[in-house]
């Protein structure tokens, strides 16, 4: 049985959540970086809630796979002899958050790059 992103984030829906929100949240921040705020100040704050709002889901999808390995290696524990694949499998899945929460920094990383060259 091949795990995907889309079982990772149903059976595991907190941290998937928490990391959506993060995007959605960076990105009406970016809003309103590059189209609403004038003051050179509150553009500022807004870049910095981008940056940290980026950070923040790349640490939560860290932090998602950190506890989900704790529990699968309990798992495994208790479990005794388990096939090669199975092992596998979860450690390819525990992957997905962590590449979701990265992807996250990156376009935050992007868009404050962006800010210091157009010096919005």
């Amino acid at each position: 049985m091949e795990t995907d992103f889309l079982d990772v984030a149903l059976n595991d829906p907190i941290w998937f959540i928490l990391i959506t929100t993060g995007l959605i949240a960076m990105l009406v921040m970016a809003a309103k970086l590059f189209f609403v705020q004038k003051d050179v100040e509150k553009k500022k704050q807004h870049l910095h809630a981008v940056l940290y709002i980026g950070g923040l889901s790349f640490l939560f999808g860290v932090l998602s796979q950190i506890l989900g390995l704790i529990s699968a290696l309990d798992a495994i524990t208790r479990a005794g002899d388990i096939s090669f694949g199975m092992v596998t499998d979860g450690l390819k899945a525990s992957f997905y958050l962590p590449a979701y929460g990265l992807s996250v920094f990156a376009l935050a990383l992007l868009i404050g790059l962006v800010t210091k060259i157009s010096k919005v």
